[in-house]
């Protein structure tokens, strides 16, 4: 299970110019799925954590990606204080 080579250039291209990433070493991803695009950053070495409404795709991210700190949740109240991120 992995990522198009094309994305994963743009993801590092992304990366390359991203301060806010290197403010908090946290990245949330809303609308996650499973989890597979927040995966390709493990190699950032980030805390990595994912929102998505599908309880079943939450479970499918435990059981590919259990390192990911997936929750799910509608997005409009997530378990983590305001200044987390």
């Amino acid at each position: 299970m992995g990522l198009d080579s094309t994305i994963e250039e743009l993801l590092d291209q992304m990366m390359e110019h991203s301060s806010l990433v290197k403010k908090h070493h946290r990245v949330l991803e809303f609308g996650c799925d499973n989890g597979i695009m927040l995966n390709y950053f493990k190699k950032y070495k980030l805390e990595l954590f994912g929102v998505d409404i599908n309880g079943k795709s939450i479970e499918a991210g435990h059981r590919h990606f259990p390192e990911l700190n997936l929750v799910k949740s509608t997005g409009l109240e997530i378990p983590f204080r305001d200044d987390y991120f």
